[in-house]
Formats: structure tokens, C-alpha cells, sequence
């Protein structure tokens, strides 16, 4: 499979650059604790914790991903 295969809409493929794995990860690393917390403090007592860290990552990575997307080098 090639990567224009792989990629559903044009400018959406960031490749396993070095600068992209690394600003995914900076990025992820300084908003995912907060909002995971945040998020955490305000489920109801019955609904596990976990829960506030997987609906940051999925924010997160909502966030992230298109915002490196906008900026110039990141797009494959």
C-alpha cells in the first residue's frame, strides 16, 4: 500500500518524520496531563477515572494532529 493509499484526504498524512513524532509528542505530553485531570475531577463518582484520560487523548489527538497539519513541514 502507498501512502496516498493509506490517507483518505489530501495534506492528511504527517509521515513518521523525525519533527513530527516529536511535536506530536511535546504537544501531547504538556496538554494530555491537565485536561486528563480536569476531565477526571468531573465524572461522577461511579465512573472510573480511566475514562477522564482516554476522552483527553482523544481531544488531544483531535487538537494535535490537524494543528501540525496547518503548520509547514509537517505535512507528507
Amino acid at each position: 500500500m502507498t501512502d496516498n493509499e493509506t490517507c483518505t484526504r489530501p495534506g492528511a498524512h504527517h509521515g513518521p518524520t523525525a519533527p513530527s513524532i516529536a511535536a506530536g509528542a511535546i504537544l501531547g505530553a504538556i496538554l494530555a496531563p491537565p485536561l486528563a485531570a480536569y476531565t477526571s475531577r468531573r465524572l461522577p463518582a461511579t465512573i472510573h477515572p480511566f475514562v477522564g484520560n482516554v476522552v483527553s487523548m482523544t481531544v488531544c489527538t483531535g487538537v494535535v494532529v490537524p494543528a501540525l497539519g496547518l503548520l509547514p513541514g509537517f505535512v507528507h
